[in-house]
């Protein structure tokens, strides 16, 4: 007898959205892959933490078309079995901006996962898309959201000061615009590194307010890797509401 065991549930489904349903040829429009997992099930940063697989996605477009880097939304921290991990749960936006040329055709993209709970699987899907052209182009009824996914995209620190240095402990010190007060309605500030092997991501990464500003003081990765910057996300809160800044700091000597 032959026992034909049904299929392990996938824990994650993945869709390609256009902003658009007609583009106008050398005008850009924003396309997403749009990842949706489980409750309490998770997909990774492109910095997965101390477990995990990036999210990798590998778009294909007709000739002539340009897309430009994919974006990654600012992460959650998770921490199954006391492993600390980042990633997202439930309906995520990977963004990317893309200006079609006069050729017609169809967008795709390859993507790659690991989707974890209390245990992981890997999967993978191709996604497609058909966008029109014409004269003028045509909102589709993802529109909205993907403007929205857009707008709470991780932004560059602007006039904030930043300030690295590497010892016994990595110091992070972060002076914003005197006109950008942070209050101590936002919640403690978190820092998501982009890479591993300058601080220990055991532990949440936490400041404490310093006069107008704030201060990350991290213990080093027990597994240092030779790094020159401290790149990565300042994550504010307040309410439901998080606020992502990115920022790139160089790593100076520290005591």
């Amino acid at each position: 007898m032959i026992l034909h065991l049904p299929p392990e549930p996938a824990h994650a489904r993945a869709a390609l959205r256009t902003e658009v349903v007609r583009a106008v040829p050398g005008k850009p429009f924003l396309a997403a892959v749009e990842i949706t997992t489980d409750p309490h099930w998770h997909v990774y940063w492109r910095n997965p933490g101390d477990s995990g697989v990036p999210t990798r996605i590998a778009w294909s477009a007709p000739k002539g078309w340009r897309v430009e880097p994919l974006e990654f939304p600012t992460p959650q921290r998770f921490e199954p079995g006391g492993i600390t991990s980042y990633g997202y749960e439930g309906k995520t936006h990977f963004l990317a901006k893309v200006t079609p040329s006069k050729t017609p055709g169809t967008l795709s993209a390859n993507v790659k996962w690991l989707v974890c709970s209390d245990a992981c699987i890997q999967g993978g899907a191709t996604v497609k898309a058909m966008v029109v052209l014409g004269p003028q182009a045509s909102p589709s009824k993802a529109a909205a959201a993907l403007r929205k996914a857009q707008a709470a995209l991780p932004q560059p620190k602007k006039a904030w000061t930043v300030r690295a240095t590497s010892g016994k402990q990595v110091v992070l010190t972060v002076t914003p615009n005197p006109r950008q007060i942070v209050t101590k309605g936002w919640r403690q500030p978190e820092f998501f590194p982009l890479e591993s092997g300058v601080i220990d991501q055991a532990k949440p990464l936490l400041a404490t307010l310093q006069g107008n500003g704030f201060v990350f003081r991290m213990n080093a990765s027990p597994f240092p890797e030779k790094r020159t910057r401290l790149a990565g996300l300042i994550v504010l809160r307040e309410g439901n509401h998080r606020r992502a800044v990115f920022v790139n700091p160089k790593l100076e000597p520290g005591e």
